[in-house]
């Protein structure tokens, strides 16, 4: 807060003399400093924020009566100058001196506090004195949650005459004149209360000690005199005090000789303290000599700050280090009516995003005020209408004859859309979870980052979310065959991450579409990497990322772990991923070996370890008669159950040394086994006369074939059935015969196995079946005997079989 000399009452011999400085501040707003050092620091420096341009705040302009302030508020928005999205994300609360301004979450926009939840605020705000000659910084910043008839248009002031300084643009103006009652001489903190923003709660950030007193130097027990001949009368003086308009004085921290943060209820009386400064108007004489009288009581008033920030903070954040620092600082405040507690962190984050630990002065400040019933009445919540359950929430600042740059970004704001991002980050070679730096992952091994974003809460959609994702170091990143890094995923929609969205080791990629409640409310980036190499254990270092929106950011700081390399190099000669046939079996060839060379390699201490698709481990033993170092795993076609399998492999030996974990995918393709051809029409040779066991050769064409595109290793069998032949007016006196060698068979309701096969080779196999019969074997027809004259018809049923 601004700084003013002291009314000072002084008695020299016997007459009561003033040196008297009327405190008047001029109300004129100052253009912003055009040699404002400070601000260009501030612009350049400034942390991510939403966009400001999009009407969902708004600044005070006009009284009650459509007056409008006067002058007008200092506040507008201001463009950044650094290159992070959202440009025009700063408020300028003041730049200047005699200034005062604020801004509002507009409720008409879904920008208000919902009171029937728990709510969090995010936010960054920027004190600093406006060049470097200046020799103090004042005044301050307010965060302030309110239900002011005024609505946006609420800020401290005397009828549309808006009160600077010490006022912060939120607490009573104390002029002696505002808050006398009828006799001109009565203290009325109510009425310094009035000037104040009403229905309010404030949490300020006071850069400046306003803690002038006025008062008389003389004992209580001598009295000043009357002399209205002179300029240094006491009567003018105080006569000029009583008559300070509208303008604070500099009395509000009194009993706080020092910048600091503190909270309390603006339009309460109760937060106010009327001190006395006395003028005696009269003269008596006694045995003792002459003695004044009749007092006269005029009042200066100071505030009753409650939560202050503890003394030895600012003994840390001495100078440039608390407040006034020249430097952007978070403030995180959580707002929970319905648990009557409201909760600040301020400093709790640094510039880059990451959580604030840092000791000696430079630590996280933190408060919370409980509240009573009678507090939450004190804040007007409205229980019908437009306003029903809702606070106005936004900041306000001040100067005096001191200025100050007061800027202003918010970062989340749950009016808007809640979220949060959590990180999932895993080993997919060895299918765990890297939490912690207990968890180690394998030089070589294959790695996921995952972010999921989740959209909790919020008046609309989290519209234009861009990732601002710091990759970690030690992980290898490199585009796969498609030229892609990840995936992004909406509601279940997926579509993959260019390699090129990657630069700096920074990814930017845009979401494809909003979220919001519902389908959308979940998303997740996930990014495929590898362990690096490394030259011994190594920490994976935590990385803080950001997703930004039009309308909110999302922070997340990454999980450390640990990267080292693995005892035993297992390395892969088997394409990755692999192909095979539906039904074929799949072979995997590699080689281990010890990292260190001094150590002597021999198969039979190996094991192997596999497991197909998350299923349980099975092992065996590496073979002393193939090449040292050299394994194969067969994975049966019967455990690749899927389109896409995955298998995992690693070895260890008698010591428990392990290897790296291999994670090879392996696609089925589609197989099958058919009927490749076969007879629809099929006739035997015709004959006069039949006999008993005469047997009757086929004729024409019998093509009958299998196709087999399962691959090798796969076994399949034919077999055949017939129906009793006939004519319009008897059955065939015989049957279909299978005939083999010297054996024959009855087909007639019979499964006869006409053919087996194996195939051996990987590529699609026709077996010709037909081709093996001569005019002796194969499909036949028997006569038991006598049969009349006709034509004699039938069915082959063919059946398939995939295995022997």
């Amino acid at each position: 807060m601004r700084k003013f000399k002291k009314y000072i009452f002084a008695i020299v011999s016997a007459s009561l003399l003033l040196n008297f400085i009327n405190p008047i501040l001029s109300l004129n707003v100052n253009a912003a400093n055009t040699t404002n050092t400070y601000l260009d620091t501030a612009l350049s420096t400034a942390p991510q924020g939403i966009d400001l341009n999009n009407g969902r705040f708004k600044m005070p302009t006009e009284y009650t009566d459509g007056q409008p302030y006067s002058p007008a508020v200092s506040s507008n928005v201001i463009s950044a100058t650094n290159d992070l999205p959202n440009s025009n994300r700063i408020v300028q609360i003041v730049n200047g001196e005699s200034q005062a301004g604020g801004i509002w979450g507009d409720p008409a926009r879904n920008n208000y506090i919902d009171t029937t939840k728990k709510q969090t605020l995010s936010m960054w705000i920027y004190i600093s004195k406006l060049q470097s000659s200046d020799t103090a910084t004042a005044d301050g910043l307010a965060f302030v949650l309110h239900n002011d008839p005024r609505g946006i248009n609420a800020i401290s002031s005397v009828g549309n005459k808006i009160n600077v300084g010490e006022t912060l643009g939120v607490w009573g103006i104390g002029s002696p004149v505002i808050a006398t009652g009828a006799s001109g001489t009565e203290p009325d903190t109510t009425a310094v209360a009035g000037t104040a923003i009403q229905n309010s709660w404030a949490l300020e950030f006071d850069a400046h000690s306003n803690s002038d007193t006025y008062k008389s130097l003389a004992a209580d027990s001598l009295v000043g005199e009357e002399n209205t001949t002179t300029n240094n009368s006491a009567k003018k003086a105080y006569d000029a005090f009583l008559s300070t308009t509208d303008n604070p004085l500099a009395s509000y921290d009194k009993d706080i000789p020092y910048t600091h943060i503190a909270s309390g209820f603006p339009a309460s009386p109760s937060t106010y303290t009327a001190n006395p400064v006395t003028y005696y108007s009269g003269t008596k004489f006694s045995l003792l000599g002459k003695k004044y009288s009749d007092p006269h009581n005029a009042y200066y008033y100071s505030m009753n700050h409650t939560n202050t920030s503890n003394p030895e903070y600012n003994e840390a954040f001495t100078g440039n280090l608390f407040l006034k620092n020249s430097q952007w600082r978070h403030l995180t405040i959580t707002i929970d009516i319905p648990n009557k507690n409201i909760s600040y962190k301020y400093n709790d984050l640094n510039t880059d995003g990451t959580a604030n630990t840092a000791t000696l002065g430079r630590e996280v400040i933190k408060g919370s005020t409980d509240l009573s019933n009678e507090d939450i009445a004190n804040l007007g919540i409205k229980s019908s209408g437009e306003m029903k359950d809702k606070l106005y929430y936004g900041f306000t600042g001040a100067t005096g004859t001191n200025g100050m740059n007061g800027l202003v970004i918010f970062e989340q704001i749950p009016g808007f859309a809640e979220t949060e991002v959590t990180p999932d980050f895993q080993d997919i070679s060895s299918n765990k979870s890297l939490a912690s730096t207990a968890d180690t992952a394998y030089s070589g091994e294959e790695l996921q980052l995952n972010y999921n974003l989740t959209y909790t809460d919020g008046n609309e959609p989290w519209s234009g979310v861009t990732s601002h994702i710091v990759l970690p170091k030690n992980v290898d990143f490199t585009a796969d065959a498609d030229g892609n890094v990840g995936t992004v995923t909406v509601g279940g929609i997926s579509e993959k991450i260019p390699f090129t969205a990657i630069k700096d080791n920074i990814l930017e990629y845009k979401l494809p579409s909003s979220m919001n409640t519902g389908d959308t409310s979940t998303a997740t980036f996930s990014i495929n990497g590898t362990a690096g190499q490394v030259t011994q254990k190594t920490t994976v270092a935590s990385t803080h990322s950001r997703f930004v929106g039009d309308n909110g950011i999302a922070n997340v700081d990454s999980p450390s772990f640990t990267i080292e390399n693995p005892a035993l190099k297992l390395t892969s000669t088997t394409d990755n991923p692999l192909t095979v046939n539906e039904g074929q079996n799949a072979k995997i060839s590699g080689n281990v070996a010890y990292t260190a060379t001094d150590k002597t390699m021999t198969n039979s201490n190996m094991t192997v370890h596999v497991s197909v698709n998350n299923n349980a481990e099975t092992t065996f033993k590496m073979n002393n008669s193939d090449p040292i170092g050299q394994l194969t795993a067969n994975i049966s076609k019967d455990d690749l159950t899927s389109d896409t399998n995955f298998v995992r492999i690693y070895v260890t030996d008698a010591d428990n040394n392990k290897s790296n974990t291999i994670r090879f995918t392996i696609k089925t393709k589609d197989g099958s086994l058919s009927l490749n051809e076969y007879p629809e029409d099929a006739y035997f040779k015709t004959v006069n006369t039949t006999k008993k066991d005469q047997v009757i050769s086929r004729s024409g064409k019998w093509d009958l074939s299998i196709l087999d595109s399962r691959g090798s290793g796969n076994n399949w069998k034919l077999v055949a059935n017939s129906t009793t032949l006939k004519n319009d007016n008897s059955n065939f006196n015989g049957s279909l015969i299978y005939k083999t060698g010297n054996n024959s068979y009855s087909l007639t309701n019979n499964d006869i196995q006409i053919a087996t096969g194996e195939t051996i080779s990987d590529d699609p196999v026709i077996t010709d079946i037909d081709s093996t019969w001569t005019n002796d074997s194969g499909i036949l027809l028997e006569s038991d005997g006598a049969n009349s004259a006709g034509t004699y018809k039938g069915t082959i049923n063919w059946t398939l079989y995939d295995s022997i």
